[in-house]
């Protein structure tokens, strides 16, 4: 889990196919979702907590692991795809069946 990207708890979650997502979650008191994508939270936790006054927040660290199931024709990791994949699949994980996506 790579906390040190966040400011603030972090959490952990294990994706079904291994890949470990690390997020932050602001604003569980509220119904509607929003998923927010970043590389860090140190400087966007302002953000995140504004956010977080009217909707449930997850701050989903994205990830430059070298893991990946998105490829491009030439064997490259196709980082757009693969965000949005695990986006995708932290949503499905978490029983979100919908969203507000900033990032």
């Amino acid at each position: 889990m790579e906390a040190n990207k966040i400011k603030g708890e972090a959490k952990g979650l294990i994706l079904d196919n291994g890949i470990e997502l690390t997020y932050c979650e602001r604003g569980e008191q509220n119904q509607e979702v929003m998923i927010c994508g970043a590389f860090y939270f140190h400087t966007l936790m302002p953000t995140v907590e504004l956010l977080a006054e009217r909707y449930h927040v997850y701050g989903i660290v994205m990830r430059f692991d070298g893991k990946t199931t998105e490829l491009e024709p030439d064997g490259t990791t196709h980082w757009g795809k693969q965000w949005g994949k695990d986006v995708y699949d932290f949503a499905c994980k978490m029983g979100i069946k919908q969203f507000h996506y900033f990032g």
